[in-house]
Formats: C-alpha cells, structure tokens, sequence
C-alpha cells in the first residue's frame, strides 16, 4: 500500500514538471520576435501583372531616381539625375512640367538627395549646395532655404553618379513634414547633439527635435572597431544611428523614424514625444542582406581598408490610414534583381504584408511611391522605365 501510493506521487511529481517544461518552452518561442510579429505571420503578395506608364523605348527619362505621386490629381514627379531636373507627367505619361536644371544659380542643383510633395509646393535637396528648393506646384520658383547656415554640416562628397536608377541614401537628411515643417539632422562632426532631427519652420526657427540616438552610436568610422565589428559578424556601431523620417499621412502631426541598418521603426508627436518604438521582425529578404553584407565586407578588409554600405531599408511611404510602406535595399553583387520587396507595417508597428515585385526581363530597382487611391505601386527599372503594379 506504502508502494503504490508513492508511485502515484511520482507520476503526479513527474506530470507536474513536464508541465512545468513545456509552459516555459512555449512562453520562449512565443517571445522570439521583438515587435511580437514574426515574418512568418505576414502574407506574401505576388505582383507580377503591370501597366508601363513611361516606356525606355520613349526616351523620355535617362536615369530616374526619386519618384513621387501628388495625391491631388495622382501626377507623378520625377527627378531624373541624369538631367538634374524634376519632370512633372499627367496621367497620360506626358511631360507637362519641368523644375530646375544643374547650376548653382536659384532653382538650379548641383546633386539632389530627395524630393517632397506637399499640397502646394515641390521640395528639391540638395546637398552638395546644403540648400532645399521650394518650387509651387504647376508654377515657379518660390524661395529656397540654406540649411548648410543652420546646421553647419559636414558631408563627404557624393558618390559617383550609377548609369543605372539606384535608390539615393536619404539617412539623416533633410526631409519635409506634411504641413511644410522642414526635419534636420543634427548629426555632424565637432558638436553635441541629443536627438537625430531638428524640427524647424521655412524660416529656420526651431521648433523641436525628434528621433532618439540608439545606445553605443558611433558618428565617425573608426576602422579598427569596424573591422573588429566584422570579424564578430556583428554590425558596426557606426551604422546604429542611420535614419530616415517618413510623415505620416494619417495623421499630420506624427513623424516615423525608420532605422535602416538595425531594423527598427518609431513614431513620434511633432512635439518630439514618442508614441511607440519597436523592432522589425526577421525575414529571408532582410537576413540575404546581413549575409551579403559581411561576406562582402570580409572580402573588402582582406584587401585593406573599406567598407560596404549597409541598408535594410532604403524608402518609404505612408498611407492615408497610417500604415507605413518601406522598401527594402539591394545588394547588387549577389542578390536576384528581378524583384523588388516592400514591408506594409500597421499603424502599430506590427508587419502586416510583405510585397514582391516581379520582373521577368528587366531589374527593378528600389524606387518606388504608391497611388492609394487607384492601388498601384509605382516602381523604376534600371532601363529608365516605370511600370504601375496593381495590388
């Protein structure tokens, strides 16, 4: 009796632990992703079907590298870097007006980073000249604002102009705010800075700052720390503070800060206070890119000293219900170039979607804006092309 009755303790002992076990295993894998959504959990959308807007065949654009939609009359703006020149479509594809040419005169550009639609106005950057552009819709000049004045930065000169489309690095540049507030990085070299952004008006009087510096940023490239970084497979601190804000269509007094080499996505109150932070989650995309990156810099550092450009995430869009759309970068050594992904993340932060862009004769680069009324993503090709991919 003694017996039988300790063997029942036991296989109750023995249940209770294997409870035990299996509660805290699955409480683990339940917590793997840092923004609580793993890709897995996002659909895949396959587009392949598309309408070309603008043929290579017409000659029409050289070398275009920025794309934007006016959501007023769904107009594309094209800044082509070949002519150094914004060009202006209607809905037919045809060019109906032009903004600025290459000189240093006003409305002129040396090197453009961006371009920005407001309701009224086209916004052009350049930074070569630390100098944005203000041009009136359909219209002319208006002013023009000498940022390099207020900010007193410092950039290394512009890399060789591509002979193909390719995506422009737009971490912390300037970018223009819905309501034509004007975001400037504060990050250059000699002087403190305690957020990414200045918020300022177009007469330059700051009116905040927005986008927290992650923990351990490095703001010069020391190679010895590089390269140690890349030894480790671990990405350099150099790239932790690599960003770019986007305005949030759905609602104007918010901002998103996108963190392009360490995945990561914040909003923000105009006012500089921050609504959430959370971290992208994991992908097949995402993951060929930190492979791609180390094989690469490994080769480089072999040879002597350099370094390889790393950005997840190259642009992006909101949409009117909040959602944020980024586009992911291109390792042009190794990657099929064939396809283009686009991230869709909910209001939230949470992934939501991950577009695939298809191509079967011609590369896609990752340029991109979307027409939310129509649903159609506009995308450029390395021939000069821009197609229109129903979704």
């Amino acid at each position: 009796m003694y017996l039988k009755s300790n063997s029942a303790k036991n296989n109750l002992f023995t249940t209770f632990l294997f409870t035990i076990i299996i509660s805290i295993f699955w409480v683990d894998c339940s917590n793997t992703s840092p923004s609580g959504n793993s890709s897995t959990d996002a659909e895949i959308v396959e587009l392949k079907k598309y309408e070309t807007i603008v043929s290579y065949k017409e000659h029409k654009l050289s070398n275009p590298q920025i794309i934007r939609i006016n959501n007023n009359n769904s107009h594309l703006f094209i800044y082509d870097a070949a002519e150094l020149t914004v060009f202006e479509f209607n809905n037919k594809g045809d060019i109906i007006n032009e903004y600025g040419k290459q000189g240093r005169g006003p409305g002129e550009f040396l090197n453009v980073n961006n371009i920005f639609l407001t309701n009224d106005y086209l916004y052009v950057i350049d930074p070569l000249q630390f100098r944005i552009t203000r041009f009136k819709i359909g219209g002319n000049l208006v002013g023009t604002m000498n940022y390099g004045r207020e900010n007193r930065q410092s950039l290394p000169p512009p890399a060789p102009l591509p002979l193909e489309p390719r995506a422009k690095n737009i971490n912390n540049q300037p970018a223009i705010t819905e309501n034509d507030h004007v975001l400037l990085s504060n990050i250059y070299p000699g002087d403190s800075f305690d957020m990414l952004y200045s918020l300022v008006d177009w007469g330059g009087d700051r009116l905040g700052k927005i986008g927290d510096i992650p923990k351990d940023s490095d703001f010069s490239l020391d190679y010895d720390a590089y390269s140690t970084s890349i030894e480790q497979r671990e990405i350099p601190n150099y790239y932790r503070p690599h960003a770019f804000p986007i305005s949030n269509q759905g609602k104007g007094n918010e901002i998103y800060i996108v963190y392009s080499a360490f995945p990561k996505i914040a909003k923000y109150e105009m006012s500089g206070k921050k609504i959430w932070e959370t971290n992208t989650p994991e992908s097949p995309e995402l993951d060929s890119l930190t492979t791609n990156f180390f094989e690469k810099s490994e080769n480089i550092l072999e040879k002597g000293r350099g370094r390889v450009a790393l950005n997840k995430y190259v642009s992006g869009i909101s949409g009117p219900d909040g959602h944020l759309y980024l586009g992911i970068g291109k390792n042009y050594f190794a990657q099929p170039l064939n396809r283009l992904w686009i991230h869709e993340f909910d209001s939230k932060g949470d992934l939501v979607r991950r577009y695939k862009l298809e191509s079967k004769n011609i590369n896609l680069s990752s340029i991109f804006d979307i027409n939310f009324s129509e649903r159609r993503i506009f995308a450029v090709t390395e021939k000069a092309e821009i197609r229109a991919y129903p979704f």
